[in-house]
């Protein structure tokens, strides 16, 4: 907090040494005394603000956009949904600095948002301070900021030249991957990916493409982190899931794969089935390479079967859901 209490002493060293018309302040939010310069084109009895901002590897920030208050909720609710409203001044920042002429008998919020262009985060001042109370007129104080991100990514991509379209589904919200890359990414801001921003926390994502390839997992996201996640060139194999006519009472049955992969639903009856035998009648999943338990639920909830399954490359494996509680 910026606060005139903070200037008891500061007074009485710029009446005798500055005749109390400009003095240098910088905070981060610390404060410490720097030098003096000329206040020709500022109006009597106000006070300038002078930001220099710098990210959390205290590089200087260009194009910060700083934003002042003077009513608390509304700094708030610009804070929170960063969106600002009710502004009472503002300005962008240019070499890493930024000013504003305040009246310094009124009280303030300080708000300041930047978009890093090349991490794709947002970063804001308010993990520190960001109340300036009354401060004594006729002086430039300079305030040095350091932002810290609130955000992060998830990058996903593939090294596949000609990938087939990725649909990729977090939570609510779906993506499509359509282009691959050569090389992993350096950075959020890197052609060809589909970029997630979120808070930190852990994310399950799953992901598919029109051939049947499916990519699962669970990104853990930090601030500012950029979480690059690889869905790589499938060789696929199939698992073929049936039953027989004793459990058709029991149709349709829904398949699902590791707890969240829903392979869909067996609606027909098939007294046998071998590998490369017609398909009309089983459920396919087209997978990776990997282990697999799978869950298959009647439609009246009564049955469940469970298993495990080694799926290698280019395998077929099948699976015959027995009869119900046998």
């Amino acid at each position: 907090m910026i606060s005139a209490r903070f200037f008891s002493f500061f007074n009485k060293i710029s009446k005798k040494a500055l005749g109390f018309s400009t003095a240098l302040v910088c905070i981060s939010f610390i404060l410490f005394f720097d030098g003096c310069r000329n206040r020709d084109n500022v109006a009597p009895g106000l006070t300038t603000l002078k930001f220099v901002l710098k990210d959390d590897s205290m590089k200087d920030v260009n194009g910060a956009k700083v934003y002042l208050f003077d009513n608390l909720n509304d700094w708030e609710r610009s804070k929170n949904f960063l969106t600002p409203t009710n502004v009472v001044d503002s300005t962008l920042s240019s070499a890493g600095n930024a000013a504003v002429n305040i009246d310094p008998t009124k009280n303030y919020y300080l708000l300041v948002m930047y978009t890093d262009p090349k991490r794709k985060v947002t970063m804001l001042n308010v993990r520190y301070d960001s109340t300036i109370q009354q401060l004594p007129g006729n002086i430039d104080i300079t305030v040095q900021i350091r932002l810290q991100p609130i955000d992060g990514n998830i990058g996903f991509f593939t090294l596949d030249n000609s990938p087939d379209p990725i649909t990729i589904i977090m939570g609510n919200e779906t993506f499509v991957l359509r282009n691959g890359r050569a090389s992993t990414p350096d950075f959020a801001s890197d052609a060809d990916l589909v970029l997630v921003n979120r808070r930190p926390g852990k994310y399950k994502y799953y992901a598919r493409n029109a051939t049947g390839c499916v990519w699962t997992g669970e990104s853990t996201l930090s601030l500012g982190g950029f979480q690059k996640i690889n869905l790589q060139p499938c060789t696929n194999s199939k698992i073929i899931f049936y039953t027989r006519d004793h459990n058709a009472a029991k149709l349709p049955i829904t398949v699902t794969l590791n707890e969240d992969d829903v392979v869909g639903n067996l609606a027909s009856t098939q007294q046998n089935y071998d590998c490369g035998d017609a398909e009309a009648s089983v459920l396919v999943a087209d997978r990776q390479p990997g282990t697999y338990t799978y869950f298959a639920t009647s439609a009246d909830g009564k049955c469940l079967w469970t298993g495990k399954i080694e799926l290698t490359s280019t395998q077929c494996s099948v699976v015959r859901l027995g009869r119900c509680n046998e």
